[in-house]
């Protein structure tokens, strides 16, 4: 069916090209609170509840088959940008809150009247990998594969007494995954109008993560910032499976059409809203402790897409 048949007949070595659009979703973060009423203490917003519309990007292959021995050579890049997740937070007359354990060292006695929340989040990979054939519809891959994942979050806030405080809280992570993957990328089946290819990946990663965070303030009158920045290489094993199946229609004899479903499972990261509670940034207005920041990686990201392209 489509290119499959002149795959597996000929002698020859066969050039593939693959070109897909992306539309994909991703999980929130995992559960940290983060503003409550200053009065009730009542939850007000919570990083779990941080859902983002779809994203896009596109996402490109090009395979070399070698009948003759049985294998293949492919190059496969994606790019998903822009995740963008915003929860503004309305005036109201009993206050927010900083929800506990606070945020850089600041805790629930740092009342606010307004903020606004943002999260945003951006994917990318580039993998090699070699394939052998284990049979007329199936085949082994192994190869190398390069992974991005960053992510930033921040909350900027006023409060209007006697003084117009405004803060502004910021973190942005970086995670740079360089492993192997194995997996098996197959043909489910084939009609005279279709066949249905499926893949199965899964590899370890060394991820050299960063995280900076700041914090600004006009608490004292004029604007001052404090930062920190912590790198580690490794920061953590990382971990990658994908998924993937996809319903290829024959156009001519040397195009077909693809429509499918992907998923991603990212763990073992570093994600923004996990760094909240490892900083100590000096409070403006008197703080005394020193400057500090910590690393973690036990986030996780689970991503779904929907894609539809060409295969030539």
């Amino acid at each position: 069916s489509g290119l499959l048949g002149p795959m597996i007949a000929s002698d020859d070595v066969l050039w593939v090209g693959r070109v897909d659009a992306l539309i994909a979703w991703r999980n929130a973060p995992p559960d940290r609170p983060l503003v409550e009423t200053g009065l009730s203490g009542t939850p007000v917003l919570n990083a779990d509840g941080m859902d983002s519309p779809a994203a896009a990007g596109p996402r490109f292959s090009i395979f070399r088959f070698n009948d003759a021995n049985g294998t293949a050579l492919e190059t496969t890049y994606f790019q998903i940008a822009n995740w963008r997740s915003e929860r503004p937070l309305a005036a109201q007359a009993d206050l927010y809150a900083l929800a506990p354990p606070g945020i850089y060292g600041n805790d629930n006695t740092q009342n606010f009247d307004t903020g606004d929340v943002n999260l945003g989040a951006w994917m990318k990979s580039l993998e090699v990998n070699r394939h052998w054939w284990i049979g007329q519809h199936a085949r082994f891959l192994a190869g190398f594969r390069w992974v991005e994942w960053q992510e930033n979050f921040s909350l900027s806030d006023e409060f209007v007494g006697t003084q117009t405080i405004q803060d502004f809280y910021a973190t942005e992570c970086f995670n740079s995954l360089y492993g192997g993957q194995i997996g098996i990328d197959g043909v489910l089946c084939t009609l005279p109008w279709m066949r249905v290819d499926s893949l199965v990946k899964a590899g370890a990663y060394y991820n050299n993560g960063v995280q900076r965070s700041s914090y600004t303030s006009n608490a004292t009158g004029a604007f001052i910032t404090q930062s920190v920045a912590v790198d580690q290489s490794p920061v953590s094993a990382s971990f990658l499976g994908e998924v993937g199946i996809t319903g290829v229609i024959p156009v001519t004899t040397w195009l077909d059409v693809r429509v499918g479903y992907s998923g991603w499972w990212l763990s073992g990261i570093v994600q923004p809203t996990q760094q909240l509670s490892g900083q100590v940034l000096t409070q403006p207005a008197g703080g005394v402790e020193p400057t500090s920041g910590t690393i973690n990686a036990d986030g996780s990201v689970l991503v779904q897409a929907v894609n539809i392209g060409l295969e030539g």
